[in-house]
């Protein structure tokens, strides 16, 4: 009985205290229940105002500014380069492909696209064509296996256009892993009056001697900042 005793005193330390004399009668049955129900009530209050309390000394401010007429700006999406990618395949480089020269130039310690276009070559023609290694990463061996990506590329006459650069990243899937090359190149301008096609092939260097097996092919065209920085 001393164990239920205890039990029920500890149950009551929250509410009110009636040790020392009988309890405080309110004239009805039920006051007794009343103010234990009232106790428990005010002990979980307290507990919930300590832990608001709690997490309002924890939170961040918060600060309303007025809005102003120089916030608000509208961004136009970049006009998109005057080239097409029509073709990729893989092919193995001969020492001609190899001592191509490179589209453009990969600044260097710089991780990501950074690069000065290349101007392709003047076109004296309806339409001509032309052939570069991508400027990373840079090099061919003669030997290795290589991914190429034709892209038509409209050359505006330098009587009524200039010349834009652009961006060609071109990302190669092999069973070994991945290969991205990017080429920063120009359109040039070209020497007819009403423009030139250009078909310009670009070559990335997989890295072995032995035929891979390519999985995936991707290649994007973005334009540069100008025909000499890119991005």
């Amino acid at each position: 009985m001393e164990g239920g005793r205890a039990g029920s005193r500890r149950g009551e330390e929250c509410g009110p205290s009636h040790r020392g004399g009988p309890a405080p009668s309110l004239g009805t049955r039920g006051a007794g229940s009343w103010f234990r129900s009232a106790g428990w009530f005010s002990c979980i209050l307290l507990v919930a105002l300590v832990l608001l309390q709690g997490l309002a000394a924890g939170a961040t401010s918060v600060t309303s500014y007025t809005p102003k007429d120089y916030s608000v700006v509208r961004v136009g999406a970049p006009t998109a380069p005057p080239v097409t990618v029509t073709a990729t395949g893989d092919v193995r480089a001969t020492a001609f492909l190899a001592a191509l020269g490179a589209g453009g130039t990969q600044v260097a310690g710089v991780v990501g696209v950074a690069g000065t276009p290349v101007a392709l070559a003047t076109c004296g023609a309806a339409a001509c064509r032309d052939r570069y290694i991508v400027a990373s990463p840079a090099g061919l061996v003669a030997g290795d296996y290589a991914e190429d990506a034709e892209l038509s590329v409209t050359q505006p006459s330098a009587a009524t256009g200039a010349s834009s650069g652009f961006l060609v990243e071109i990302e190669v899937q092999t069973s070994a892993g991945w290969t991205t090359g990017r080429a920063y190149l120009a359109t040039g301008t070209a020497l007819r009056a009403t423009g030139a096609t250009l078909t310009v092939l670009l070559y990335v260097n997989l890295g072995t001697a032995t035929a891979p097996t390519v999985l995936k092919t991707y290649v994007q065209v973005d334009r540069c900042s100008s025909a000499t920085v890119c991005p």
